[in-house]
């Protein structure tokens, strides 16, 4: 089926959010999750050596950056996923 000339195209928020729409097979999500989950890995070996405070702090917001990421990610791709089917 040939694509409507007509129709509206999408706009999204962010160019992340375009490369979800597009990422029919979770490929994308796939790896970006993997690429958060690796930064967070990282970090939390960090925190297992002495840090100072306000490396401590930083540590620890950057880990919660990681999994807010994650969510985010989960929840736009759900989003488009459930418009597209």
């Amino acid at each position: 089926m040939e694509p409507d000339p007509t129709a509206t195209p999408a706009v999204y928020g962010t160019s992340i959010e375009g490369r979800l729409a597009e990422d029919r097979d979770g490929a994308l999500r796939k790896r970006l999750r993997a690429d958060l989950a690796r930064a967070r890995r990282a970090i939390d070996a960090q925190l297992l050596e002495p840090q100072t405070p306000e490396a401590f702090a930083r540590l620890t917001a950057l880990r919660e950056v990681c999994a807010a990421g994650t969510r985010t990610i989960d929840k736009i791709w759900r989003r488009l996923a459930e418009k597209q089917a």
